[in-house]
Parts: structure tokens; sequence; C-alpha cells
């Protein structure tokens, strides 16, 4: 019994000295693999709070751009370099105030932000000086030992004192079309005939047809600076216009339709006073304006319900306008027809259909269509707007001036038009308006929606 005793000392003792033995090798592993997992969680927490600085930097940076250069042709015409000696300060500001302490500051210069334009159809972001419109910006933030603000391990020094971090963003915003055909297939979903001559913004045709885009004139009728269409052009091509591209959504799709009175105001109203003066309110059957010296409409909404807007060749070279109005089709007979007047419109100044001074339903009850002939001067300071109806228009003048959403229809057939919606335009002697419609009106808050910028890579 004694010698199993000894024996089994023995091994109890040879099992106590293996177990320090291993202990006195795996700790420093141990210790090692345990600042690891916090050295590696406070990165990661760092990283993270960084990458949600150069986030709300790039979105913050994008939406002071839409308002500071608001209107289309401040904003559709800002390059990289402008944008850059004007908002990238911001931009740094605002990564170096909300990065972790860590950062001391340095996080993002100015060699780390890029302005640029993103093209929705290629996915691709050129940053060029000279490249327009600037939708887009890139940041990249850094913590690394060169910038002297690499993260300090916390239990891992052993092995390493810091660790560089670098994150980058890009925040970008659609840009709506000033024109936008909305067809998804129509043959001559924009019809450029006999002489018409389009300066716009810019234009997008979403029919996939070939020949989506019919254009008859020769030389000179294009002044915008891109024509997208998701189909073909049949005819003369230009360098300005470019086939097969993406279609893209209504901007003004989450915009409601005016609100109706309950009841008809007015029944297939004449006008017959020789300076006739017209109050707001729903006109069933339609309006017919014919045979007077001028028509003026008060501030407020003039629904047409199931007929139509009808202004005669009588009223050539006479003034027909409205300040603060906002007129609604309501019904497939309520359709817009025009052969004669100097038309003015300005839409509403504030409310959810600001500066929109035309507006057609949608759907089953939408209007065939609206035609604007020969004898009318048409000038609208405000989005006409019109989904799912086509437009025909034979006038000499279809001008205007809008936020950025300028005019919005099924098709769009032009036929000896000239058609100019940049700033400024209103400001002639004839406008009854005054020259308080050069200013660029108000965009709807739909459309704010629509422009939201937002981020698309995180690398």
């Amino acid at each position: 019994m004694q010698a199993i005793s000894k024996l089994m000392s023995a091994i109890s003792g040879e099992k106590k000295g293996s177990v320090a033995i291993m202990t006195a090798v795996s700790l420093p592993v141990l210790l090692g693999m345990g600042a690891l997992a916090v050295d590696v969680g406070h990165f990661y927490k760092v990283k993270t709070e960084l990458q949600q600085a150069a986030d709300i930097a790039a979105l913050t940076g994008l939406t002071t751009l839409q308002e500071e250069d608001s209107g289309p042709f401040t904003l559709y015409q800002l390059t990289p370099q402008r944008a850059a000696g004007t908002y990238t300060q911001g931009i740094i500001d605002a990564v170096n105030d909300n990065a972790p302490p860590v950062s001391k500051g340095v996080a993002v210069t100015s060699n780390d932000v890029q302005f640029g334009n993103w093209n929705f159809n290629t996915q691709q972001f050129n940053s060029s000086p000279t490249a327009f419109p600037t939708n887009a910006v890139r940041i990249t933030a850094t913590l690394s030992s060169e910038r002297k603000n690499a993260v300090p391990t916390i239990l891992g020094r052993m092995f390493k004192e810091s660790m560089d971090i670098k994150v980058e963003t890009m925040a970008v915003f659609p840009f709506p079309p000033s024109f936008h055909m909305l067809s998804p297939n129509k043959y001559g979903a924009l019809q450029l005939l006999n002489g018409s001559d389009i300066d716009i913004a810019s234009a997008q045709i979403n029919s996939n047809r070939n020949g989506s885009i019919l254009n008859n004139v020769r030389r000179g009728n294009i002044g915008t600076s891109n024509v997208f269409t998701a189909g073909s052009v049949a005819g003369r091509k230009t360098d300005r216009i470019s086939e097969n591209q993406f279609p893209i959504a209504d901007f003004l799709q989450d915009l409601p339709d005016p609100k109706m009175s309950g009841s008809c105001n007015f029944y297939n109203f004449v006008t017959t006073s020789s300076r006739t003066v017209l109050n707001p309110g729903t006109y069933c059957g339609g309006l017919t304006i014919k045979d007077v010296e001028q028509v003026e409409f008060r501030p407020g909404t003039y629904t047409m319900l199931y007929g139509p807007l009808t202004i005669d060749s009588s009223m050539q070279g006479k003034n027909i306008f409205g300040d603060n109005v906002l007129i609604y089709f309501y019904g497939r007979a309520a359709q817009m027809n025009t052969e004669g007047g100097n038309l003015y419109f300005s839409g509403p100044k504030t409310g959810e259909h600001a500066g929109v001074s035309f507006f057609s339903t949608r759907g089953s009850q939408a209007p065939y269509v609206h035609r604007i002939k020969s004898g009318t001067r048409f000038y609208s300071h405000g989005t006409f707007y019109a989904p799912d109806t086509d437009v025909q228009v034979s006038a000499f003048l279809l001008n205007g001036n809008c936020g950025f959403v300028c005019f919005v229809s099924e098709t769009l057939q032009l036929s000896g038009t000239y058609v100019n919606y940049y700033y400024g335009q209103g400001g002639g002697t004839g406008n009854p308006l005054g020259a308080t419609t050069t200013r660029v009106p108000p965009n709807p808050p739909a459309l704010a929606k629509s422009m939201r910028p937002y981020i698309i890579e995180e690398l």
C-alpha cells in the first residue's frame, strides 16, 4: 500500500509541475488575445464613428449646396471647381467636428473632398473641374501615423502602439430634368418639327422606342446641355442627345392632386365683359374665353371639371393672366385648347403646390390632349404638369421660368415653336405680371423628397 501511495504522489507532483509550466507558457498568449480583442473592438468603434461623421458631412454638404445654389440654372451649371471653392471648408469642419476625439481635427483636409458629377446611367463619378452638374461629393477620412492621429492601442501596445483607419463615402442626389416626357414606349414622345427650337436646361424622354425622339429640324434647334432618351432618334441626331439611357421616375409623382370644392361654382362659363375678372372655383363643363379685351384670373385654384379651357382665336394679341393661380384639369374632356391670347400665369407661392401653375390629373381621368395652337403666346412662371396627357404645341412661343421641373407630359409635340425656359424669362414690358416673374419660382415640397441626397458608396 505504501508503494502505491508513493507512486500516486509522484504522479500528482509531476502533473502540478506540468500545469505550472503550461500556464507560464500560455499566459502571455492569453493576455495578448484578450488585449487584441479589446483593441479590435475599440478600433471598429472608432472606425464606425469616423464613417458616420463622413456620411453626415457628405449629406449636409450636398443639402447646403442645393439650398444655396437654388434654381436649375445656377445649380445645373455648378462645376466641381466652384463647388469645391464654396463648400469644401464646411464639409471639412463637419467631419472633424463629429469625428472621434482621437482624430485631432485632421481626419479630413481639402485634398480629401472631391465634388463631381455622378452619372446614374454609367454609374461613374467624374470630378474633373469642368464637369457639371455637380450632384455628388466623395470624402476620404484618415486616421494615420503620418497625420499623427492614428488610433492608439489600449492593451496591445506590446505588439503595436497604434492602428491606421481610412474610410470613404460618397453622397449623391438625383437631378430632375427640366422637361420630362414620361411615356414608356411611344414613338415620337418628343417631336421637334417645322423649325422648332428648344432652349432649356435638360430633357429626359422615357420612351424606349426606336424614334422616341423625332427631329426633322436641320440645325441649331437644341439649346440644352443634355437630352437623354431610353430609345433612339429618328431624323437629325446631335451630340447633345444621348440614346439608350435609363428611364427615370417622375420627380413629382408624390405631388397630390389639388382639392376640389364639393359642388360646381360655374357651369359652362363664357366670358362676356370687356375686361373680365374671373374667380377661383370649380368650372363644371369648362371655361371659354372669347370676344373680350382682357381676362384676369384672381388668385386661387381653377378646376376645369369634365370640360375644356378654351381660348378662342378672337383673343389673339389680348392678355390673359393670373398671379398666384393654379389651373387644374380633371376629366378626359378637361383639355386646354388655345387659338389665341398672350397667356401669363404664375403659380402659388406657398403650399404643397407651390411653383405649379398647371396641373392635369393622372390616370383614367387624365385629359386626352392639350393643344396650344398658333396665335398663342404662352408664359408660365411655374411648372406645367400633365404626366398622363399628350401636349401639342404649334404656338410661336412657349416660354417660362421654373424651379427645377418646368414641363412634364406623356408626350410633347412642337411644331414651329420657340421654347425658352431659362432664368430671367418673363421680364418683358408686355408681361402684366411684372418683373417679379424673372425670379425663380418656388419648388413644390414633393420635389425635396425626390432630390434628397443619399449615400451610395461606402468603402
